[in-house]
């Protein structure tokens, strides 16, 4: 299966399509661009095209010969889900990864590279393709308010990836499942990494209050990782609180000791010093027994195995920051790949139940 680019980091012309800036500066885009990352491909050389706004998007359903790069895009990917492409292959589930704060280019690819090698060539797992999305990010301490801003307003944009992303399901996919009701299912996963969960959350909200006809179960389970979001975020009001109408299982891993989220706490109260901040990627979801039961946390603070990282920073990252361990915990990936494979929470191996109904222990 193909691996997959969106973004809505600034591009440059090439040719007919667009590249990512290799400097891309803080400038951010309302349009999304997209498009198929090719073998050892690098981020910067692949072509991109604007998917969002694409006139052409609706026309393309009743006339195949108008161009749309948006339905292109995901027909596709659909194909692949589906097995058009290899009938006999059992690993056709995408996963959606969202990052998080601090990501260059240069640090995506390596995340991107880290992802594919535990999650898709992994023979355990049923995931054939990532689809990244890339946010604006920088990697400078004393930007991380306006990261966050940017990440609200990445939330809106990504807003329109699932709108249109419904329409294409209902009136492509629907249709040809119900014409071929033995068709090969799959599904659509979404992981989220630190501030991802606020670019996450934002879009979860905005489609809740501004589109509420557009809600839909189009998510299978839903994994957010060292989330620099409110332990509150599914309480009643908050983000996530409808996070149910949009896949069928939500799993939070946090970490008591991820000085990432410690520092995200020093930073929010230099902002706001007079409130309190529990980052639910250091905290896990408040109020546990009052959440619906599709809603899982795992406490993984006790982990100390870690996969040799590719370079000192990472190395680093992994051992003493404690925030990565979704790619550099071998029990956390083994616990990621069953969650994303559907197996029941109390099936999991090596995770151990608690009191608190939904809170496991890895």
């Amino acid at each position: 299966m193909g691996n997959y680019i969106i973004t809505n980091r600034p591009v440059q012309k090439s040719g007919t399509k667009f590249k990512m800036k290799p400097r891309e500066g803080r400038a951010i885009s309302t349009s999304l661009y997209g498009g198929e990352l090719k073998d050892k491909e690098t981020f910067t050389n692949c072509l991109l095209q604007e998917i969002y706004p694409d006139t052409g998007f609706i026309k393309r359903f009743t006339d195949p010969k108008v161009k749309s790069p948006l339905f292109d895009l995901y027909l596709s990917i659909y194909e692949e889900m589906r097995g058009a492409k290899k009938p006999n292959s059992r690993k056709r589930d995408v996963m959606l990864f969202i990052h998080g704060y601090g990501h260059d280019i240069q640090k995506s690819q390596r995340f991107y590279n880290e992802l594919k090698k535990k999650y898709v060539d992994n023979d355990q797992s049923t995931i054939g393709s990532v689809i990244m999305f890339l946010w604006p990010s920088q990697s400078h301490f004393f930007s991380y308010e306006d990261e966050k801003q940017q990440a609200k307003v990445s939330g809106i944009v990504l807003t329109r990836f699932y709108i249109t992303l419904k329409y294409f399901l209902d009136h492509y996919a629907g249709p040809y499942e119900n014409n071929n009701p033995n068709f090969n299912r799959s599904y659509l996963h979404v992981v989220v990494q630190s501030m991802g969960n606020v670019l996450f959350e934002t879009m979860i909200h905005e489609i809740t209050k501004a589109y509420p006809d557009k809600k839909d179960n189009i998510f299978k389970e839903v994994v957010l990782v060292g989330a620099d979001i409110d332990r509150d975020a599914f309480e009643e009001h908050r983000g996530l609180e409808r996070i149910l109408d949009y896949c069928s299982r939500v799993h939070v891993y946090f970490h008591k000791e991820d000085l990432a989220m410690t520092a995200s706490r020093l930073l929010h109260f230099m902002h706001s010093p007079f409130t309190v901040y529990k980052p639910l990627g250091k905290f896990g979801p408040s109020n546990m027994q009052m959440l619906d039961r599709s809603i899982k946390a795992v406490d993984i603070s006790d982990l100390e195995d870690f996969i040799q990282a590719d370079g000192v920073n990472d190395l680093a990252d992994d051992v003493i920051i404690q925030h990565r361990y979704f790619m550099y915990s071998s029990k956390v990936v083994a616990d990621i790949t069953k969650v994303l494979a559907g197996t029941h929470a109390e099936d999991i191996q090596e995770r151990k139940s608690t009191d608190t109904p939904g809170l496991f222990r890895l």
